[in-house]
């Protein structure tokens, strides 16, 4: 995937596009588990797992679109440091503050880091409660809500 290969080519984004291109691979075993479910008679699962299933395909996929505005913003960003003479830490956050289209993407990089660090390790444990198969609310007794 290009986007992901673009990230890890930059050591501030190469920790994201890890992590986001390891959710996708774990999260593409998804349907092959699933067909191997209803191949084996427990058509059931996939159903109870549909939810969990379209979340986290979605986080994948807008973690996948904001990595791919990071690596334009990161390049954008970069450019208007290195215009305004470096990167030092008073240099990007007097940029930050002075220039709109510095604050415009710093933006987009800390919303990016943000979703990926914080919500795709969450999606990852979405992941891993389809692939225990648990069918509790498939075997529970209609009497058990009286």
């Amino acid at each position: 995937d290009e986007v992901i290969n673009t990230a890890k080519q930059n050591k501030r984004l190469r920790g994201y596009a890890e992590l986001i291109a390891q959710v996708r691979d774990q999260l593409a075993q998804v349907p092959i588990l699933f067909d191997k479910e209803i191949q084996g008679g427990q058509v059931q699962l996939p159903y109870l797992n549909a939810t969990q299933f379209m979340h986290a395909f979605g986080d994948v996929c807008l973690a996948w679109a904001l990595l791919w505005q990071a690596n334009i913003a990161d390049e954008k960003l970069e450019a208007i440091r290195q215009m305004a003479g470096g990167a030092n830490d008073k240099i990007k956050k007097s940029l930050i503050q002075h220039s709109k289209d510095a604050a415009f993407y710093a933006g987009k990089l800390a919303v990016a880091r943000h979703f990926i660090s914080n919500v795709l390790p969450v999606t990852r444990g979405r992941i891993n409660a389809i692939n225990n198969e648990e069918q509790a609310a498939w075997d529970i007794a209609v009497e058990s809500f009286l």
